[in-house]
């Protein structure tokens, strides 16, 4: 029996039916996929990108404008950081997929 057990487990995760839970403040987030080309890691990893842009932007609007003093400069300054950011992880994430 134990065997069969583990065979039907490798033939699901060859399949790419996996199974992620997230508990976030007692609420139960499934991040599932049957696309094999697309596994539950591979989908924290696209999103991942797009959550850190805003951050980076933050903190570059808050360096621009009150390190180096240049307040007009900050909001163009802020929105290039992100863009940058988001593309790079992007095509980060492409690469893995590719992979």
């Amino acid at each position: 029996m134990e065997g069969g057990r583990e065979d039907n487990e490798t033939r699901l995760l060859q399949r790419g039916v996996l199974r992620l839970n997230v508990s976030v403040k007692d609420r139960q987030f499934c991040i599932c996929t049957d696309n094999p080309r697309l596994s539950a890691p591979l989908a924290l990893l696209t999103i991942s990108p797009l959550t850190l842009s805003f951050p980076f932007a933050l903190i570059t609007y808050l360096f621009v404008a009150h390190t180096l003093g240049a307040p007009n400069e900050a909001l163009g300054a802020a929105l290039l950081a992100g863009a940058v950011t988001a593309l790079v992880g992007l095509f980060c994430v492409g690469v893995v997929k590719d992979t």
